[in-house]
């Protein structure tokens, strides 16, 4: 390579960098400039090499400026600011960087313009530390904090920086945090306080996630300003981007300038592709001494099996754009494996001959790893969720299969038990036998319920019927149902004079059914229960379930509404239960708007549970009508079919059924159900779901036109989802098994009513 193209080469490099380049030799005349040169100073390259440094800068006397020039000289290097004239006749400032006798006789001359800092610089001049900051960097973000208001001001760079939209503002500093991962956010935030405590001035170069979901890193600065006293009042600041790598370089002019002062590692090649030269960044990053790679093609570095495609990729995009970027896979000396982020240039001489290809490349290989490493962690925890979505499934199939099978051979029990109990003919001595069996079937039934509940309500599944409800009407039916049972004394004072509320009757109803059958199981035969409700004075009803029972210690009451809780006394099992009511109880107050408490003063002291309920205004209405009591025997006989593929519930139904005058027909598959309604007209179609081929919401959707609003489900399955699919599939009302007698009569009565 010839002497004159290896100053072409250089002069192309440094052609690139956006600092304006001057040299001059030792009369201060200029021999040669960048681009960027005649770019700040209005010149063209011709008129700046027929004019001297004192023709840009404002010297007032020529003798002055060559003594200037000359001590310059001598001092051999300086940096600093001053002012330039533009060709237009304006002043820009400048930040420079000279260094005299680069070779003899030669003198380089860096600038950059700073004019627009100079402006930030001046709008901030009444701020002593503002005008500090502003003057170590150039294009800024600023933030000023109020630590007596706690408000914070910002400039609209910083929320470019910050990726938000313009226009965006923050109340106050603690909600940058958001954009801090919690390590980096404890270690700003450890920073910060200690500078406003005793400090006066702090810096960090965080990571942030913008949000536009972008990865930054950024320059913070800042400064405590302080009142007389001493005490902080203001945090002033600065913030830039420092990602995108700065495309103006060191000041350059020869290859050693060049290479040295780069922070990127930078590979010369000859047109033929092999090493001429590189910067101590490389051998740092890949292991060599210059000396082993100087004569090497640059593949030497590559993979081999990325060489082919990446050189072809590379010699295409410098044909047609003049440059290539990209990532580059490169092996170190022992034999690791790296990633570089690679911009590749030519150079050429003055005829457009490539002299020469310079590479900038930047180690990445441990932000490819925290990105992978990223990746994995995101692949895994979308696996952990797929697993665990997979088995909330298949809990939630179990406790429906679990439900079904349960429920089933409970039906025929509680069905002849009901009838055994109501019977005239049986003997006294088997009555109380008969009503523990029921009331112990009844038991096992409301606990597959309340399973079934605390599922729904996790799930949030759990939907309520709201309308105006009288939760006087309501408690004292809740009382009713529960007297049947009561050992203890139950008293009811209602005192409230606004009792109307929005919500679901049965649910609501199921909140007080709940408290008044726990506190039976803990109050003896001769104690007391009453339920009172009083009026609140910010518009809403309490209701308070008050027993003489045995009490609750205080270190039971913070969990006693906690799912599978039971408390310390009822650890030896001598109640019955999964401890689910009371946490149902709870959700169903909380579904409601309203709160349910627990209060005792300890063992053998009663407890008291209280609701509280917001009231809706206006009158209470009055009473409902009561319905006739319907029963399973009605004077009109019905033709019922009844389709279900347990054995002893279909005869015990059929039985009952019969003795109460129908005429009965049964089928235990989907495919004699069909035949069968082919074949007989009934009134009434009662199914189970579950059949051996097929489902009654098969038989339903066939037979919809001949069962509209006759038909019952009977099943098992009880959740939310199954009551909507027989509703949907046409039935006119969805019973659960265990098959309770007074709700059956009652959708028969239903069924009654629409053939009149």
């Amino acid at each position: 390579m010839t002497s004159t193209d290896s100053e072409q080469r250089f002069k192309a490099v440094f052609d690139n960098t956006q600092d304006a380049i001057l040299l001059a030799d030792d009369d201060a005349r200029y021999v040669d400039v960048n681009a960027a040169a005649c770019e700040l100073t209005g010149y063209s390259r011709d008129e700046l090499l027929r004019m001297s440094v004192f023709d840009l800068t404002p010297v007032p006397h020529h003798s002055t400026g060559t003594d200037l020039w000359r001590a310059f000289i001598e001092a051999g290097q300086q940096t600093g600011e001053y002012p330039i004239r533009h060709k237009s006749g304006a002043m820009v400032v400048v930040e420079y960087r000279a260094v005299a006798n680069i070779q003899p006789g030669l003198h380089l001359s860096s600038l950059r313009d700073i004019s627009d800092r100079r402006s930030v610089e001046e709008a901030l001049r009444l701020s002593e530390s503002r005008l500090q900051l502003a003057l170590d960097v150039a294009e800024i973000a600023t933030w000023d904090i109020d630590l007596i208001r706690g408000t914070v001001e910002e400039s609209d760079r910083l929320i470019a920086i910050l990726g938000l939209p313009p226009g965006t503002r923050h109340k106050t500093p603690n909600e940058w945090g958001n954009y801090l991962d919690p390590n980096e956010r404890e270690r700003l935030g450890r920073i910060f306080r200690d500078a406003v405590d005793g400090g006066v001035q702090f810096a960090a170069e965080p990571r942030i996630v913008g949000g536009d979901g972008v990865e930054r890193w950024i320059d913070v600065r800042g400064r405590v300003i302080r009142n007389d006293a001493g005490a902080a009042v203001r945090v002033i600041g600065i913030c830039s981007d420092i990602t995108k790598r700065r495309k103006a370089e060191e000041t350059l002019l020869r290859q050693s300038l060049i290479v040295e002062h780069l922070s990127d590692g930078i590979i010369l090649t000859d047109p033929a592709g092999t090493i001429i030269d590189w910067n101590p960044i490389c051998e740092r990053v890949l292991g060599y001494s210059k000396a082993e790679v100087l004569g090497r093609p640059i593949s030497f570095f590559h993979t081999p099996e990325n060489v082919p495609r990446q050189m072809n990729e590379i010699g295409e995009a410098l044909m047609k754009h003049g440059r290539w970027s990209g990532e580059v896979e490169f092996v170190r000396k022992d034999g690791s494996v790296g990633i570089s982020d690679a911009i590749v240039f030519p150079l050429t001489d003055a005829s457009g001959r490539l002299v020469a290809t310079a590479s900038l490349n930047r180690d990445i290989t441990d932000r490819k790893r925290a990105e992978a490493a990223l990746a994995r962690l995101l692949q895994s925890e979308q696996s952990l969720r797929a697993q665990a979505e997979k088995a909330s499934h298949a809990k939630d199939d179990f406790l429906a299969i679990l439900s079904h099978e349960l429920r089933t051979p409970l039906t025929p029990v509680l069905l002849t038990v009901s009838l055994m109990e109501t019977h005239p003919d049986l003997p006294a001595s088997l009555r109380s036998d008969i009503a523990m069996i029921r009331r112990n079937v009844e038991l096992e039934s409301r606990l597959i319920s309340d399973l079934l509940d605390l599922t729904r309500i996790a799930k949030g599944k759990m939907q309520l019927d709201m309308q105006e409800v009288d939760l006087h009407l309501l408690i004292r039916a809740a009382v009713d149902i529960c007297q049947r049972e009561a050992s203890a004394n139950l008293d009811v004072e209602l005192h409230a004079t606004s009792h109307m509320v929005w919500g679901d009757s049965t649910r609501l109803q199921q909140i007080f059914w709940n408290l008044i059958n726990n506190a039976q199981k803990f109050t003896p035969a001769d104690g007391r229960i009453t339920i009172r409700t009083s009026d609140a004075s910010n518009g809403r009803i309490v209701a308070e379930v008050t027993d003489t029972g045995q009490g609750i210690n205080a270190d039971v009451l913070p969990r006693l509404f906690t799912a599978f809780e039971q408390g310390e006394i009822r650890s030896a099992r001598q109640f019955a239960g999964l401890g689910l009511g009371l946490a149902i109880t709870r959700k169903l107050a909380e579904a409601h708007g309203g709160t349910v408490s627990a209060r005792s003063g300890g063992r053998e002291q009663g407890a008291t549970f209280v609701i509280d309920l917001p009231v809706i205004a206006g009158p209470p209405r009055s009473a409902p009508s009561q319905s006739t009591n319907v029963t399973i025997g009605l004077n009109q006989p019905l033709s019922i079919l009844v389709v279900e593929d347990h054995d002893a519930t279909c005869e015990m139904l059929a039985r009952l059924l019969r003795q109460a005058g129908h005429r009965v027909t049964t089928a235990k598959t989907l495919a004699s159900a069909l035949a069968v309604t082919q074949q007989d007209t009934f009134d009434l179609l009662l199914s189970d779901l579950g059949l051996p081929d097929g489902s009654g919401l098969d038989l339903m959707r066939q037979r919809r036109e001949q069962f509209t609003h006759r038909s019952i489900a009977l099943t098992g399955y009880g959740m939310e989802e199954d009551v909507r699919s027989s509703k949907a599939a046409g039935f006119t009302a969805h019973l659960t098994k265990p098959i309770d007698l007074q709700k059956l009569e009652a959708a028969i009565g239903d069924v009654v009513a629409r053939l009149q």
